[in-house]
């Protein structure tokens, strides 16, 4: 992989995390229901188990995201460009 892929931000930059809380209610690609349930504990200390193993799944097109470089460009998708590929700087932008 080649190593400028993988910049990181300058040590002077701000970032914002935009991400935002997930629910049973928020939209989810493919959904008109929303995400449902994401969040079980299979394994609980209350059932006898040795530890609380909690056990998330969501679709990847779930509320704040980025697609994959081949999420749209099949040639992309063949090369393995995958999102720990980008640049982050590709990433930023300017706050207005």
């Amino acid at each position: 992989m080649p190593t400028h892929l993988h910049t990181p931000p300058p040590a002077t930059s701000t970032t914002f995390d935009i991400t935002h809380r997930y629910h049973p209610e928020m939209p989810s690609w493919g959904s008109y229901e929303g995400l449902g349930q994401f969040l079980r504990l299979p394994n609980s200390m209350k059932n006898g188990s040795r530890s609380n193993v909690s056990e998330m799944k969501l679709v990847t097109h779930t509320w704040t995201h980025v697609d994959a470089p081949g999420h749209m460009i099949d040639e992309y998708f063949d090369a393995g460009f995958d999102v720990d590929t980008l640049d982050l700087l590709v990433l930023r932008g300017c706050l207005a």
